[in-house]
């Protein structure tokens, strides 16, 4: 029985190894490591996959490298990580647009020299959008942090209706939501908030609207917004409306509704860590407007957290 321990031993070892290579902490120390040390995830020299682009996005990560079974000293490491890599970001996001700044502003003064109009020098961006896209989210997302959205006609309505009932906030609401977008966005929208909305606690409708209410409001909003990538249905929504509304006004209506809440900025942040597992293997090619959604994300969130005076 003695001679037979070592092969019990190592067949079990090599069970637990098994085991252990296909459970969800594997797979999470092996994101983290490919994102580290990217050559560990491919020998291309572009990003192949979804996956590949997680390191991207320190959003993700609470969601995508942890999770409750994780040790103290594997999360107080993460968050160092995710400190650092967003910093990072918000570094190269600083320098480009002072240095747009800069060349605007060179080429103001040619013109002025010269009585001809100069062109203004792109500066390359941090992010994976083209010029356009990138000037857009920033200029849109600039209107959204909540020291500017709160002095705007529509917010400050909300708070003449802070004592009305529950129903005529859920009717501000859909004006709050579609404020600003172009008119064709308004119009895909306004129908699927009309059908969803009014639907949302109306037992409580004549209730005087309070904060339960708001959060309950905003959770449920963002349900089904966003719901689990692998229920069709509700899947489906969130595509349509990244093609009827386009990536950065979808951003800019899930920051809308995180202002309302800030609590829902943990639980977007989780959903969305939801829809990158499931499409991690998708080639590039295939997940376009997935990352253009995570590429305004990220954009939205760094200018959340600046000051927007150097904006």
């Amino acid at each position: 029985m003695s001679e037979k321990k070592p092969e019990n031993f190592i067949e079990r070892w090599q069970e637990e190894s098994q085991a252990f290579s296909g459970s969800s902490e594997y797979l999470k120390l092996q994101r983290l490591s490919h994102i580290i040390n990217p050559r560990l995830s491919s020998d291309a020299a572009k990003p192949q996959v979804l996956g590949d682009l997680l390191g991207r996005y320190p959003f993700l990560y609470k969601g995508c490298l942890a999770d409750h079974y994780s040790l103290p000293e594997y999360i107080n490491f993460l968050a160092g990580f995710k400190r650092h890599q967003q910093n990072s970001f918000q570094e190269k996001f600083n320098r480009t647009i002072v240095l747009q700044k800069q060349k605007i502003e060179v080429a103001r003064l040619r013109s002025m020299t010269s009585k001809i109009p100069q062109p203004i020098q792109v500066v390359p961006n941090p992010t994976l959008l083209n010029h356009q896209a990138f000037r857009t989210a920033v200029e849109t997302f600039i209107q959204l942090t909540p020291s500017r959205i709160k002095n705007q006609t529509i917010f400050k309505l909300f708070f003449q209706i802070k004592s009305s009932p529950f129903k005529i906030f859920k009717i501000w609401l859909i004006n709050y939501l579609t404020e600003g977008l172009k008119e064709e966005s308004k119009q895909q929208l306004n129908p699927y908030l009309q059908a969803n909305i009014p639907t949302i606690l109306t037992d409580c409708d004549a209730q005087p609207l309070n904060g339960f209410l708001i959060i309950r409001t905003c959770n449920q909003l963002l349900n089904q917004l966003i719901l689990n990538p692998t229920n069709p249905s509700s899947h489906l929504s969130f595509i349509n409306l990244q093609r009827y509304l386009g990536s950065t006004e979808l951003t800019a209506l899930l920051l809308k509704l995180t202002v309302l809440n800030s609590k829902l900025k943990d639980s977007l942040r989780q959903r969305l860590a939801h829809i990158f597992d499931y499409y991690e293997s998708t080639s590039i090619e295939e997940s376009l407007w997935l990352i253009q959604v995570l590429e305004n994300c990220l954009l939205a969130f760094t200018i959340s957290q600046e000051d927007s005076r150097i904006l």
